[in-house]
C-alpha cells in the first residue's frame, strides 16, 4: 500500500535525508510509520491513502452532490449529464449506493465525475464521515435542496462550507412553485448564502433548476365540468451549468491547492484518531493491570485493607503511570498526597455502593465458596474504587495546575453509582 501511495503521490525535490520532512505529505507518512510501529490501528488512514491514490491517478475531476432525501439529486444528475457512464458501490448496506457518473463536457473539453451520494442522514450516524470524506476529495460540491433550506439543510451546508470547497446550492424542483413563491424562496436562499459565505474563502453560488417532465392537472370550465390534461414543463438547467462552468474554469492551480489542502487535513485527522485510539488502549491496559494487581493483593493479604477504604497507595502508583502515558505534568508529591487524602475522606460513601453491587454479583456466582465471599467483596470493591478514580480523573482531563479534588470526588461518586453491572461481573470472572 505504501509503495503504491508513494509512487503516485506528488514528490518534492528536497532530499529525504534531511532531518525535517520535505513536504506535509512526507510528514504524514513519517508520523504514520511511527504510530504503526507503536501499535496504532492505521486502517482508516490507509483507506484514505487508497482514495488519494485513486483521486491522483484518475484523469477526471470529482464533483460531490449532496442533499437531504427526496430532493431529486439523482434525477437532476441524469438530466444534467445524459449518457454518462455510471458506476455504483454499496454504502453501509445494499439498500444505499454511491453512484459515480463519468461525463464528458465538450464545451470545456474535460471529463468530470459527479458522485451521487445517498441522502444526508439517510444511512445512519457513520454517514457523516463518509460524506465528509467524499466532499474533501472532490474539486467542488453541489448541494441540492427542493425548497427553502430546512434546519437540517443549513446544518449540513455549514459543515460543507467549512471544508472550503467551491460550492453550488441548487434549488431543484422550482417548477412546483408559482413565480411569486419561487421568487420568495430564492430571496430566502440568497439571504442564507450571504450569511454563510464568510465561513470559507471558496466561491458559494445559488442556482435555480428543474428537470422538466409532465404532470396531470384538473381544470374546471365555466359549466363546472372537470377536465384532466397533461401539463409539460421544459427542463431548466442553465444556471447550474453556468455555475459549474464558472467553478471548473477557475485557476487550476487554485482548485488543486484547495483540494490538496483539504485531503491532507482529512488524512491528518485520521492519524489524530489513530493516535487517540492508541492512547486510550494504553490507558485502559494500564488501569486494567493496576486493578488486577490490586485485587490479587487484597485477596492474598486481606488484613492490610479496610472495608470501604480508598486504596491510596495503588491510586498514587496508577496516577504516576497515567501522567507518563498521557504526557501531562505530574503534580508535586505533597499536592498529590493531599488530593488522595481528600478523596479517601469521602470515599466510604461511594465505595459502599460498589461493595453492595459487588456482593450482589457474588450472590449470583455459585463457584465462590461462602467463606471466601467476604474477601472477594473487599477485593472487588477495592478494584472498582481504583477504576472509578481513574475514570473520574480522566473525565476531568486532569490538568495538574487546575486539578480540583472536589470535582474528582463528585465524579467518583457518579461513576460508582452508574458503573455497569456487566463490567462488575466480567471483573468477577478474573478472581
Amino acid at each position: 500500500m505504501w509503495a503504491l501511495f508513494q509512487k503516485h503521490a506528488p514528490r518534492s525535490r528536497t532530499s529525504l535525508t534531511q532531518d525535517a520532512p520535505a513536504t506535509p505529505l512526507e510528514a504524514l507518512q513519517e508520523r504514520a510509520a511511527r504510530l504503526g510501529a507503536a501499535g496504532a490501528d492505521l486502517a482508516p488512514f490507509l483507506k484514505e491513502q487508497q482514495a488519494l491514490h485513486r483521486v491522483w491517478r484518475e484523469p477526471h475531476r470529482e464533483i460531490a452532490v449532496f442533499g437531504l432525501p427526496n430532493v431529486g439529486k439523482s434525477t437532476l444528475i441524469r438530466a444534467f449529464c445524459p449518457g454518462a457512464s455510471v458506476h455504483s458501490s454499496p454504502v453501509s448496506s445494499a439498500e444505499y449506493r454511491i453512484e459515480r457518473h463519468i461525463w464528458r463536457i465538450p464545451e470545456l473539453d474535460e471529463t468530470v465525475c459527479l458522485v451521487d451520494l445517498p441522502g444526508v442522514a439517510q444511512v445512519g450516524r457513520a454517514w457523516d464521515e463518509v460524506a465528509r470524506d467524499h466532499a474533501l476529495r472532490a474539486i467542488c460540491v453541489i448541494y441540492v435542496c427542493a425548497s427553502d433550506l430546512t434546519a437540517e439543510d443549513e446544518t449540513q451546508l455549514k459543515k460543507l462550507i467549512e471544508l472550503n470547497k467551491p460550492m453550488l446550492v441548487a434549488f431543484n424542483k422550482s417548477d412546483l412553485y408559482t413565480p411569486q413563491e419561487r421568487q420568495q424562496i430564492v430571496a430566502k436562499l440568497g439571504e442564507i448564502i450571504d450569511r454563510l459565505t464568510g465561513l470559507g474563502t471558496a466561491p458559494l453560488q445559488l442556482a435555480v433548476a428543474n428537470v422538466g417532465g409532465s404532470r396531470e392537472i384538473t381544470r374546471v370550465d365555466a359549466s363546472g365540468n372537470h377536465h384532466g390534461e397533461i401539463q409539460r414543463t421544459p427542463p431548466y438547467l442553465d444556471e447550474i451549468w453556468q455555475g459549474l462552468a464558472q467553478i471548473l474554469s477557475l485557476d487550476a492551480q487554485t482548485l488543486a491547492h484547495w483540494r490538496q489542502a483539504a485531503i491532507l487535513t482529512n488524512a491528518e485527522e485520521k492519524l489524530d484518531l489513530a493516535q487517540q485510539d492508541l492512547l486510550e488502549r494504553r490507558i485502559e491496559q494500564c488501569v486494567h493491570t493496576h486493578v488486577i494487581a490490586l485485587i490479587h493483593h487484597v485477596l492474598a493479604e486481606p488484613q492490610e485493607f479496610l472495608a470501604f477504604a480508598f486504596p491510596q497507595m495503588a491510586a498514587g502508583q496508577l496516577l504516576e503511570e497515567l501522567v507518563t502515558i498521557m504526557q501531562i505534568p505530574l503534580i508535586s508529591k505533597r499536592r498529590r498526597q493531599a488530593l488522595l487524602t481528600h478523596i479517601a475522606q469521602s470515599a466510604p460513601a461511594w465505595i459502599t455502593i460498589l461493595a453492595e453491587r459487588a456482593a450482589s454479583a457474588l450472590a449470583q456466582n455459585t463457584q465462590i465458596a461462602l467463606s471466601g465471599r467476604r474477601g472477594a467483596v473487599l477485593a472487588l470493591s477495592q478494584g472498582l474504587a481504583l477504576i472509578c478514580f481513574a475514570n473520574a480523573w480522566r473525565a476531568l482531563n486532569a490538568n495538574a495546575p487546575e486539578l480540583d479534588a472536589g470535582q474528582i470526588e463528585a465524579q467518583c461518586y457518579n461513576s460508582a453509582a452508574n458503573y455497569p453491572q456487566t463490567e462488575i461481573e466480567n471483573l468477577l470472572k478474573m478472581l
